[in-house]
């Protein structure tokens, strides 16, 4: 029993090894190969092909060496020494030189390149395909029964294996990268390995495995020891072991051949239907193949139970099952998300699960087995099924299991190349199943022939049943269910689908939508260009700013066509030519739809499109750019993480020229804040003297914004002023510009965020991420904090000034435009469009802005009465209407939506959040207690059932409430913020004190926590720390008024004064309306005995606020130093008229000999 537990352990460690091994080398491979399909389905079959080999060689070795366990143990011990080595391994191919002599020298380094890395992969496959013969082997006595163990062996190999992506695939990779992971499977095929060899010294040969004889299946019956058993045509056989016919061994092998090759299809094919629920998610891969390998593996411990039967009837059945459950598998997982939408199970829903930001993972692993599993576990049955019936037939079980083995993995492998290749080309993702599933039936259907012992017409009926249950279920199951699917998740009401195509390496369509003309163009059903006005001025400031800035822009390399936006806008310039890099062939047919906003690109002579990975692309050629184009996807995404690492980045500028532009794009939406900073300060490990830039602006859907990363090889950026004037006004590029508001150089020159030095400061402290360890992809403790913004700039934002050329030498006229813009422009930044519009009337790009967002409350209520059916669109429509600034229309839409879906919890969390805006705090407190009733756990539930506290008046209370929110969630800024504040109204100076600190130690760019710490300052008199506090504030948020005018309150307690009326000008000028500042500048301009200006100020402030009673009694100060002793007179009576408990102004009225009779008291 000891020695079954140690070889069952050993046996499972080597699975969880495997499966690490594949998902990492898999993934340092995409570094050398490319990270498009191809290279991706020929490193699966490469482990594939190297798996079935070793199979067959283990199985012939397991029969000539004296003790198979001891070769196993061998084989681990090696593999986990490999294992240590082979990330170095694999790096080292990128360095294979390919394209230096011209195209045939970099065809052939482009084969060596493949060639030794299919061999870096095979070499190990052998020894993780010979684990099951040899273990077969050493617990088989001599023609001994294979069926019982099989199973078992097979099962746990493969639940270890699932173990091992899971590990490798949610945790190994984000926490301790490739090589990290890859040394952990090592050392557990080094563990696996010394259990084997102590294993052995008890198990010393193949007979010790069995002391007894065993049940054996048979062809056709059971057979008990001594017994004579009953073969399929119904006659008897003696116990004595007889060769098989021919005939049942290619049964069993042409089972294996085909369940690998179905399997391996599906995963690809299942792979793609993810991608029309999750997106590029980088966990949905891994989910993927977990629990594929759950059903492997739960298959395998099945064919325990199930060995006895007759094992080719056995295989005809699950044949059978595995073609039918495979489309009704597709259909039911299909079918949830057209009638429900991409949350089927309502997880968005969940008060526990709402926020969170695991929320993505959760429904994958809520979704995929519902595809995924059953088809696994008939396919995890089949082939013990297929070894048992084989490897049964004599004394050499470890040879027969072993090419079981073979054949099996030149199935899986050759299902990958075949689905990856040509099955969804010819006929589409889900004929691509009724074509493998198909398969699978027919497959049944021989064996059926081949093993019924009835007669012609019984055994035509019998095989035919297979193929008309699989014609039944296509019959009945709808067409272009795929496409339904994408319809669902983007809004079938308001959507149209203008173009669908299912290519062969991606699903790329077109949507329009119906309630305002936007177009998206779609990949794998995800959003990657629409037409959006800060959408599309992003993509194309990407084209222009490398031409634009470059002294002499002559060639160009752009990654990622997209809609071919940027392409066009660079090709807008006197380029020679453009090389763009694309994974899809598909994209550029879907751009065709967007050619008014392309310029027409892909009729361009100059355009050369090259369908290929861009990385292996920069790799493979020796050609040298002046300009460099990064429109890589999202840097979450599955497949574009490689393009934001410190190797890409590094690559890149080498292929530059001196003084070449790189410029990437960069969103901020989907990203942490310090997820953002990694990407930047990556960026930055390979351009020192990195820029940061951002157009950010105003759309339907609220404020949008988008980075773009500047580069240059050799130095830092100079912008010379005149030429970029100059190219500015060619008409091309003034036309492409001036529709989305940019028409002068100050209109670009203000999306400048950061130079090098700020961004380093911005940035310290932070990893790189490289290929070994990505980050960002991953949920990390790095996605926790806040999410990125706009108005998170700010606090390195600087004007472009430094950068320009001839320093200095720009005019006053310009000098003063390019200011306007900077102010203009980061106002908008800070969410202040209404304010930078008052500013800047004459901008184009704000009166853009505010056009767009003008449409908000049309389009949300739309879209509402689209769906009134639908609480998620409803839900969508409230909370954005709530977001930007129409709380009153939202109310309507959430009771609506919660008359659907009562229970929901983002429906009554938004809801009280919306009470809250309308000032209605008594209504947002019983929705919040209702929920913590019912959650009692949730950090964002006791969050803003605190702040609600607080807003009504109760600061005693609401600390209860958000200590319980901290204790719950420990970095929850936004509660140990309120926190402060609540302990601050309370009095508790050194409790608020301590909650802010460590905020600032948490994250020292949260403007917020400065300014409360000012004021904390402020209030224990000590102004000089104070000032300083509120300063830091300002310089992070330069936008808000508040900052300003606190400082000012510090300033002008120290009699700082002049200090102070600039702090208090800062304020006035982004709140002109700020009451208490113009009544305070009125008191300083007193205090310099600048009456009339001190007058006028306090004027200013009664016309804001008419019952400001202060501002009234210092007008009658500011009066009377005048010598004008009527209007002092009015002034103070006006203010006894505002607040009759006022001391001083009936003072200094009874001092001017005033009567009370003459307020009108």
């Amino acid at each position: 029993m000891l020695v079954t537990l140690m070889i069952g352990v050993a046996v499972a460690l080597s699975g969880a090894a495997a499966l690490a091994y594949e998902i990492c080398w898999s993934r340092a491979l995409v570094v050398p190969l490319g990270n498009s399909s191809d290279a991706a389905a020929l490193v699966l079959a490469g482990f594939m092909l190297g798996i079935a080999a070793g199979a067959r060689l283990g199985g012939g070795l397991a029969e000539r060496v004296s003790s198979p366990l001891r070769l196993y143990a061998f084989l681990e011990l090696l593999l986990g020494g490999y294992a240590l080595l082979a990330p170095k391994l694999l790096e080292l191919l990128s360095a294979l030189p390919a394209g230096a002599g011209g195209d045939l020298s970099l065809a052939l380094g482009i084969v060596l390149r493949y060639a030794a890395a299919l061999a870096l992969i095979v070499l190990p496959g052998l020894a993780m395909g010979a684990t099951l013969p040899l273990l077969i082997r050493a617990l088989t006595r001599p023609g001994g029964v294979v069926g019982p163990r099989i199973g078992i062996l097979y099962g746990a190999n493969t639940i270890g294996a699932a173990l091992g992506a899971f590990v490798t695939g949610f945790w190994g990779i984000a926490t301790i990268g490739l090589w990290g992971s890859s040394a952990v499977a090592a050392g557990a095929s080094l563990a696996a390995g010394c259990l084997a060899l102590l294993a052995s010294r008890w198990l010393t040969s193949p007979a010790a495995a069995n002391h007894s004889a065993e049940p054996r299946p048979s062809d056709g019956g059971t057979q008990t020891r001594g017994a004579p058993r009953l073969v399929g045509t119904g006659g008897m056989q003696r116990s004595k072991p007889a060769a098989r016919p021919a005939a049942h061994e290619q049964i069993a092998l042409l089972a294996a051949f085909v369940s690998g090759f179905a399997m391996l299809g599906c995963e690809l094919l299942w792979a793609r239907v993810l991608t029309f629920v999750f997106g590029h998610d980088t966990y949905a891969f891994a989910s993927l193949l977990g629990f594929v390998l759950l059903g492997l593996g739960a298959g395998g411990l099945c064919h325990r139970l199930l060995y006895r039967f007759d094992q080719r009837k056995l295989l005809a059945t699950l044949l059978s099952l595995f073609a039918v459950v495979v489309l009704l598998s597709f259909w039911s997982a299909a079918a949830l998300v057209v009638e429900l939408g991409r949350d089927p199970f309502g997880l968005d829903a969940a008060g526990s699960l709402a926020v969170s930001i695991w929320l993505e993972l959760y429904r994958e692993l809520c979704y995929t087995p519902i595809l995924v599993f059953l088809p696994s576990l008939l396919a995890g049955l089949l082939f013990p099924t297929a070894c048992s019936l084989y490897g049964s037939a004599g004394p050499d079980a470890g040879r027969r299991v072993g090419i079981v083995g073979l054949v099996n993995g030149l199935g899986a492998g050759l299902g990958a190349l075949a689905s990856a290749w040509f099955l969804v080309t010819l006929a589409g993702i889900q004929a691509a199943f009724v074509l493998l599933a198909l398969l699978s039936a027919a497959t049944a259907s021989i064996i059926l022939v081949v093993v019924s012992p009835r007669s012609r017409l019984a055994t035509a009926v019998m095989a035919a049943l297979p193929i008309a249950w699989l014609v039944l279920i296509v019959e009945l199951m709808p067409q272009g269910l795929p496409r339904r699917m994408l319809l669902k998740t983007v809004g079938e009401r308001h959507q149209l689908l203008r173009h669908y195509e299912e290519a062969r390496t991606s699903t790329v369509s077109v949507i329009e939508n119906q309630i305002n003309g936007e177009r998206q163009l779609l990949i794998n059903a995800v959003n990657e260009v629409t037409t959006r006005l800060v959408h599309d001025q992003s993509f194309k400031l990407l084209g222009h700013l490398g031409p634009l800035l470059h002294p002499e822009p002559q060639t160009g390399v752009m990654i990622c066509l997209g809609a071919g936006l940027s392409a066009g806008a660079a090709l807008s310039h006197p380029l020679e030519r453009l090389d763009v890099i694309d994974l899809s062939s598909a994209v550029a047919r879907g751009a065709r739809h967007f050619a008014a906003e392309n310029n027409g690109v892909l009729d361009d002579p100059r355009f050369e499109l090259h369908i290929a990975d861009g990385r292996q692309f920069l790799l493979n050629t020796a050609s040298r750019y002046q300009v460099a184009i990064i429109d890589s996807t999202h840097p979450k995404s599955v497949d574009s993480w490689i393009l934001y690492t410190k190797e890409f980045y590094e690559l890149l500028r080498e292929r530059l020229s001196d003084g070449g532009i790189a410029v990437q794009w960069l969103p901020l939406h989907g990203l942490s804040e310090r997820e953002f900073k990694i990407v930047v300060r990556t960026f930055q490990s390979a351009f020192p003297e990195l820029t940061l830039w951002a157009n950010v602006g105003f759309e339907t859907y609220g404020q949008t914004a988008y980075a773009k990363l500047v580069g240059v090889r050799g130095g830092p950026l100079r912008i010379d002023v005149e030429r970029l004037e100059r190219r500015l006004a060619q008409p091309q590029v003034q036309q492409d510009l001036a529709r989305y508001g940019i028409t002068s150089s100050s209109e670009l020159l203000d999306l400048f965020i950061a130079g090098p030095a700020a961004i380093r400061d911005w940035t310290d402290g932070l990893p790189v991420q490289t290929d070994d360890h990505p980050l960002v992809p991953y949920t990390t403790s790095f996605s926790a904090g806040r999410r990125m913004e706009a108005q998170l700039l700010l606090a390195l934002r600087s004007p472009v000034t430094p950068l320009l050329s001839p320093p200095g030498g720009v005019e006053p006229e310009r000098s003063s435009a390019l200011a306007a813009a900077y102010d203009a422009q980061g106002l908008v930044l800070a969410g202040r469009l209404e304010r930078a519009a008052e500013l800047r009337p004459e901008g184009r790009k704000i009166r853009l802005y505010q056009a767009q967002r003008d449409t908000t409350l049309g389009y949300y209520t739309a879209l509402a009465k689209l769906y009134p059916d639908d609480p998620d669109k409803l839900f969508e429509a409230a909370t954005q209407l709530g977001n930007l600034g129409h709380p009153t229309a939202a109310q309507p839409i959430f009771r609506q939506a919660l008359a659907l879906r009562p229970r929901d919890f983002r429906l009554r969390l938004n809801l009280a959040l919306v009470f809250l805006q309308l000032a209605e705090p008594a209504e947002a407190i019983e929705l919040l207690a209702q929920l913590r009733t019912e959650r009692p756990g949730s950090a964002l539930v006791l969050r803003n059932l605190g702040v609600a506290v607080l807003a009504s008046g109760d600061p005693g209370v609401a600390v209860h409430h958000l200590e319980e929110a901290l204790a719950v969630d420990p970095e929850s800024l936004g509660a140990r913020l309120a926190l402060s504040q609540a302990r601050f109204e309370l009095g508790e100076l050194d409790q608020a004190e301590a909650e802010l600190t460590e905020v600032v130690r948490r994250n020292r760019w949260v403007a917020e926590a400065h300014d409360r710490l000012g004021l904390i300052a402020a209030r224990r008199e000590d102004y000089a720390t104070a000032s300083t506090h509120h300063a830091r504030a300002c310089q992070l948020q330069p936008y808000r008024a508040v900052y300003h005018y606190n400082r000012a309150v510090a300033l002008q307690a120290m009699d700082e004064l002049g200090q102070a009326a600039q702090s208090y000008r800062a304020a006035l000028a982004l709140e002109p309306n700020y009451a208490a500042a113009l009544n305070i500048l009125g008191l300083i301009h007193a205090a310099e005995e600048r009456f009339e200006q001190a007058a006028l100020f306090h004027l200013q402030a009664l016309d804001v606020d008419p019952h400001y009673a202060a501002a009234a009694h210092n007008l009658g100060l500011a009066r009377r130093h005048q010598g004008k002793r009527g209007a002092a007179v009015q002034a103070f009576c006006r203010a006894l008229r505002l607040d009759s408990t006022l001391a001083p102004p009936r003072q200094q009225l009874l001092q001017l000999g005033g009567d009370f009779a003459d307020c009108g008291f």
